[in-house]
C-alpha cells in the first residue's frame, strides 16, 4: 500500500515485531507511516506488528476485514506490505463480488469458486514449497482480487459454502494444475500458450457462443508506423526473440504478413527481407492491456498505420465469465459450466 496505514478494532491484541504482546480495550486506532509498497525482492521482510482483534474483524484505512492482520518492511526501506490472514472459503466470499458479480447467476458464481479455489490451493502450495514470499496470493489482477468484508453478500456466501473444498483436477492425473479465468473470451478461448510463454497440461480452446455479442462491443486500436518501429527497436522484444541486429534494420520498409485468425499466438513483420515472429502478449504488454483488452485480435496495415482488431476483455485462457453467466443462464449447473471450458478436467473435494 502506498499510504500510512490505520488499522482499527475493538479490544485489539497487538505486538510488534518480536516483542510483547499489548491488549487495549475498547475501540483502538494505531497508525503505521508506509509511504511505498515494498517493491525489493532481494532483502528479506522483517515483521512490524501482528493484530487481531477477538471479533474476528479489523479495519484497515476504515475499510472492514475478516482476520489477522500483519505489517512487514525490509531494512531501509519507508514502505510496507499489509498481510490479511484470513481462512480460504471466507477469502472466496468476497473474491466473488470483485472477481464477477454477486448478483450474477448462482452456478455462475459457483464455478467462479471452483475455479479461485484452485487457483488459490497452486499458490499456495507454491508458496509452501518455494517460500518466496511472506504471503500466500496477491491481492491485485496479477493473482486474485479479493474484497473487503463487507463485499461478501448471501449470495457469494451460498455459492462458496456449496463448494466448499471442491477444485479442479486434470483427469488424467488426478492433480490440480493451474485454473485461469477472465471477464471475456469474445467467442472462443485460448490456450495457455497464446498468453504466456509456455504450455500447461489439459487446457483446450473452446467455442464460447454466450460470450460473443454480450458485454463490451468488439474494439479496436490504432498504432503508428513511429510507434510500431519503437516497439520494434525496444530492448526486451529483442532479448526476447534473440534479434540482436533488429535496430540497424528498421530504417527498412515494414511488412505485415496478414493473418485473420484471432486465435493466433502469433504476429510476422518483415523488416524488409528479416521475418520477425513474436507474440501477441508482447505486443499487448508493449502497448497496455487498456489499449489492447484482450489477445482474441488480428492485425492489419492500413496505409502509414497498423490497426489492431479485437474482442473480448482479459487473456483469454479458461473460464470466461460472461459465458459462464450466459450458461447459467440457459439453466447449465456450475459442473456443466466447469466441464465446458474445462473438459480434460473434474471436480475434486480436498476438504
Amino acid at each position: 500500500m502506498g499510504h500510512n496505514i490505520e488499522v482499527s478494532g475493538l479490544d485489539l491484541n497487538r505486538k510488534l515485531g518480536k516483542g510483547l504482546l499489548k491488549q487495549y480495550q475498547g475501540r483502538k486506532k494505531i497508525l503505521f507511516k508506509c509511504k511505498n509498497k515494498l517493491s525489493s525482492r532481494s532483502q528479506k521482510p522483517i515483521l512490524l506488528a501482528m493484530l487481531n482483534s477477538p471479533t474476528g474483524v479489523l479495519s484497515i484505512n476504515n475499510i472492514k476485514y475478516a482476520g489477522n492482520i500483519e505489517l512487514w518492511s525490509k531494512k531501509n526501506a519507508k514502505g510496507c506490505d499489509v498481510i490479511n490472514s484470513m481462512s480460504l472459503e471466507t477469502y472466496l466470499s468476497s473474491l466473488l463480488a470483485k472477481e464477477m458479480n454477486s448478483s450474477w447467476e448462482e452456478e455462475a458464481l459457483k464455478a467462479q469458486a471452483v475455479s479461485a479455489r484452485t487457483y488459490a490451493l497452486i499458490k499456495m502450495r507454491r508458496h509452501k514449497k518455494n517460500k518466496e514470499n511472506n504471503f500466500d496470493i496477491e491481492n491485485s489482477e496479477k493473482d486474485q482480487v479479493m474484497g473487503s468484508l463487507l463485499d461478501s453478500t448471501s449470495r457469494t456466501q451460498k455459492a462458496t459454502k456449496k463448494t466448499r473444498g471442491e477444485v479442479l483436477i486434470l483427469s488424467k492425473t488426478k492433480k490440480m494444475t493451474p485454473v485461469f479465468y477472465h471477464a471475456r473470451c469474445g467467442g472462443q478461448t485460448l490456450l495457455p500458450q497464446s498468453a504466456w510463454s509456455h504450455s500447461i497440461d489439459g487446457y483446450e480452446s473452446v467455442k464460447c457462443e454466450y460470450c460473443r455479442g454480450k458485454g463490451a462491443r468488439p474494439w479496436q486500436y490504432q498504432i503508428s508506423k513511429k510507434m510500431i518501429r519503437r516497439f520494434l527497436s525496444s530492448k526486451k522484444l529483442s532479448d526476447k526473440i534473440g534479434f540482436k541486429g533488429m535496430q540497424a534494420n528498421l530504417n527498412q520498409k515494414l511488412r505485415l504478413v496478414p493473418n485473420n485468425d484471432l486465435t493466433a499466438s502469433s504476429i510476422r513483420i518483415y523488416i524488409g527481407k528479416t521475418l520477425v515472429l513474436f507474440s501477441k502478449s508482447i505486443l499487448r504488454k508493449f502497448f497496455g492491456r487498456k489499449n489492447i483488452k484482450s489477445l482474441y485480435y488480428n492485425i492489419k496495415k492500413k496505409g502509414s498505420l497498423f490497426i489492431v482488431d479485437g474482442n473480448g476483455l482479459g487473456h483469454g485462457v479458461g473460464l470466461c465469465q460472461v459465458g459462464a453467466q450466459g450458461l447459467a443462464k440457459k439453466g447449465l449447473s456450475y459442473r456443466g459450466i466447469l466441464k465446458h471450458y474445462f473438459p480434460n478436467h473434474e471436480l475434486y473435494k480436498v476438504y
